[in-house]
Formats: structure tokens, sequence, C-alpha cells
């Protein structure tokens, strides 16, 4: 999948290699793995998925197409019209937890996922808010072109129900730092909360 990552594909045609990609590789047994060594995997759950929801809620039936960058210094996707003008470029920050490389490092030496999940639910909204502000000031100094919009996953095991959601954005919306982008989302891993701060 990896050494096709950077092709600029159409709407429909991106839908359907994330969607191929998720049937060959996700499965409950893999969660620690994806969570621990695979890098392609982190990469596509971490980045892609959130541009796939993205791209599925926001350019519903548009003539378009997406093009993963994958580059250090640019937006992670970039959507263009079908006469190859870009609309914008789409920078992904996933907001699952402070510590995450040490999580990782903890599920690889045995840490079970349940003791991480009763971790994560303890948290309270004020923590998990601040988590999301210090990764909004450090996204929000990155030199990215005019047109970007960044895109902020929240840990889905954090946001059970839509009132948590709600609850988090009021939050996140009173502690937005400066920035250069054009537009800040908020939305849950699974796509099913969706929030534009601007």
């Amino acid at each position: 999948m990896m050494k096709d990552y950077s092709l600029r594909r159409k709407r429909d045609d991106f839908l359907a290699w994330v969607e191929r990609w998720c049937t060959e590789r996700v499965s409950l047994d893999g969660v620690r793995h994806l969570l621990t060594r695979d890098r392609e995997a982190k990469r596509f759950v971490e980045e892609v998925m959130p541009i796939y929801f993205y791209v599925k809620r926001e350019y519903h039936d548009a003539v378009i197409e997406i093009e993963l960058t994958g580059e250090t210094g640019t937006p992670d996707a970039k959507v263009f019209r079908e006469n190859g003008e870009c609309l914008e470029g789409i920078e992904v920050a996933s907001a699952f937890d402070t510590d995450d490389h040490l999580i990782r490092a903890k599920l690889a030496k045995g840490l079970r996922l349940s003791e991480w999940y009763t971790d994560l639910l303890s948290r309270s909204v004020p923590a998990y808010v601040e988590v999301i502000r210090k990764i909004l000031e450090k996204k929000g100094i990155a030199r990215h072109e005019e047109n970007t919009t960044l895109l902020v996953m929240l840990n889905t095991d954090l946001i059970q129900e839509e009132e948590q959601f709600t609850a988090i954005t009021g939050e996140v919306r009173k502690v937005v730092p400066p920035h250069r982008y054009r537009r800040l989302v908020l939305m849950d891993h699974g796509g099913r909360y969706f929030a534009s701060l601007l």
C-alpha cells in the first residue's frame, strides 16, 4: 500500500483505497501490533483515516482529487479540483494522549489494553482540553500554505456520547491559541462527531 501512498486519486478512488486497506489490515488481534510496531498501520490510523472521514463529510459527491503528501513541512494531504487547482491542504493532529509514545512502548512490553482504557476514562475534561490546547499551540507555529485546514482527531475512548464531544469542543473554543490555519476542525476518530472552530 505504501508504494502508491502519494498518488493523486479521484474522491471515490481514494475512499475505496482506504476501505480496501482497512479490510486487509484491521483485525482485533492486530490492535497491539498496530500501536507498537507497524509504521504503515500507524500512519493510516493517525493520518489517512482522519482525512478519509473529513473528505467523505466535507466533499460529499464533489468532483475532486486527493493527494497524500507524506512529506515533512507540507500538509498531510491536498484536495484538488478536477482542473488541478488546490482547494485546501489538510494537516492532521491526533490528540490521543500526551504520552502516546510511552503507551506504545508499554503495550509492547505487555500492558493490557483494558488497563490503558481504564486510565484514559479516568481523566477529566479539563485535563484532556489541555492536551488539545498544547497540540494546537504546537501546530499553530507550523508554516503551511494559507489554505490549510488543521484537523484534530480526538480520542474515541474518551468520547462515548455527543454530549462529551460538545463539552470538550466548548472548552477547546475558549483556549484556541493564535494560528495560521484557514480552519480548525475537531473530530472524533470514528468520524461520528465533527465541529469547526473557525
